[in-house]
């Protein structure tokens, strides 16, 4: 009896550890899509808190097993998890949600962010920079970004200005940074350029995704 007690347990334990660490793999898509299922008015009051069906759809989305907790728990637990990574990175200086509603206070924004995480970033000011807006290296590693403060979707073009600067600008790497989403097009013409789709939470991360490139 005992035995399937501590079986049990075991279980439970696999379950929540898988889960904790698969919030941490995915911290970026994850706290991005939370982000964006938490609707606030103009005065911070909710409007519409939809994070549970995205936490569980995350936890469906890679296959977790959840069989031993539950839902409801499995859950909790990842926007619990949520909860703590975002606190993390406000610890650090870093709160992702917190992008100006200025296109040039924007890009400001990106540079200073980037600095946070040890990048050497500025941004261009809009004077030649061939549709790149901040310019970023960190231990070898260069990129131009260009960034999109949008209410809608971002398309094809900031993908080709974002490749076609980075080239003339002799930079290895290139990106889009928005706080919206990306089109279809959009994201197909990135994954045959080799150009980066940045939400801000990818900012933590970015030296790492481009150190897996190289």
């Amino acid at each position: 009896m005992n035995f399937g007690t501590n079986r049990v347990l075991s279980d439970e334990q696999v379950e929540v550890e898988n889960i904790k660490l698969a919030c941490a793999n995915h911290a970026a898509a994850l706290l991005k899509n939370l982000r964006k299922r938490l609707k606030l008015d103009d005065y911070g009051n909710t409007i519409s808190d939809e994070r549970p069906a995205e936490a569980e759809k995350f936890l469906r989305s890679i296959g977790l097993s959840f069989r031993t907790i539950g839902e409801i728990s499995a859950t909790k637990l990842v926007l619990s998890e949520a909860e703590k990574l975002a606190d993390q990175r406000a610890n650090e200086g870093f709160v992702a949600s917190d992008v100006p509603v200025d296109g040039f206070e924007f890009e400001q924004w990106g540079a200073e962010a980037l600095q946070k995480f040890g990048w050497k970033a500025q941004a261009t000011q809009g004077s030649g920079d061939q549709g790149i807006d901040v310019v970023a290296t960190k231990e070898g590693i260069n990129l131009g970004i260009q960034c999109k403060r949008y209410a809608g979707s971002v398309g094809n073009k900031a993908v080709q200005e974002a490749y076609s600067g980075a080239k003339h600008m002799g930079l290895a790497h290139a990106a889009v940074l928005t706080n919206a989403e990306f089109t279809k097009s959009a994201k197909e013409l990135a994954a045959s350029t080799g150009v980066l789709l940045l939400s801000p939470e990818d900012i933590p991360t970015l030296f790492e995704v481009l150190t897996q490139r190289q």
